[in-house]
């Protein structure tokens, strides 16, 4: 399970809102720092927020009719960026992974959909997983009251917990639908190059945003 948090969750560094914070303050300049580090061999910023998926509210005939639906957490990524932290794009067993050009389409882990979930057929029995719904389906996704019809384009299993149930939105998506215009991150995973000390990165990260208040 460590190998899978760190291989397509955390990565070798990874950066997460200070004390008190609800983001990652001068994310940008953070990652320029990052960015500066020749040992760094990939980098993704990561935006979330808590979302939730419905299948079949199409035919509700009455406002009570109960539709499928699986919450998670809402992520926004840049998917090139990702890819080359997590390499997520390897991972997806149903359909494919996002572009950047994406505008309608979510990828969504496997824990949220039954017929993909890593615990094997007949285990979903919670209310919070989409029983019927697959690749291609069209989907109601909610967050913070905002809701927007979207299409499953993939289904991702990376055996990680914590990144299979997620659903993944492309960050300049993710933006406008909340409406927050600020860049400031929940998360930031930096990938290094092999036999490269994240010791040693994190100490170049942290001395360098010093000496730039």
């Amino acid at each position: 399970m460590f190998g899978s948090f760190r291989a397509y969750y955390s990565s070798d560094v990874f950066i997460t809102p200070a004390t008190n914070k609800t983001s990652i303050e001068q994310t940008g300049t953070i990652v320029e720092v990052v960015k500066s580090l020749p040992e760094v061999e990939g980098i993704s910023v990561r935006y979330t927020s808590s979302g939730t998926l419905e299948y079949g509210y199409q035919t509700k005939v009455r406002s009570s009719d109960k539709s499928e639906s699986a919450g998670g957490t809402l992520t926004g990524i840049d998917p090139e960026s990702e890819d080359s932290v997590t390499k997520m794009s390897s991972k997806i067993v149903g359909g494919t992974f996002l572009t950047s050009e994406d505008s309608d389409s979510v990828v969504i882990g496997s824990s949220l959909t039954n017929r993909y979930a890593t615990s094997g057929p007949g285990a979903s029995i919670s209310d919070n997983v989409l029983k019927n719904a697959d690749v291609g389906s069209r989907v109601r996704l909610s967050v913070n009251g905002i809701q927007k019809e979207v299409i499953i384009k993939g289904v991702v299993s990376t055996g990680n917990t914590a990144m299979d149930g997620r659903i993944y939105i492309t960050d300049t998506v993710f933006r406008n639908l909340v409406e927050n215009d600020s860049l400031n991150a929940d998360e930031i995973a930096v990938k290094l190059k092999p036999d490269i000390s994240p010791e040693s990165a994190k100490s170049y990260i942290v001395k360098s945003l010093n000496n730039n208040p």
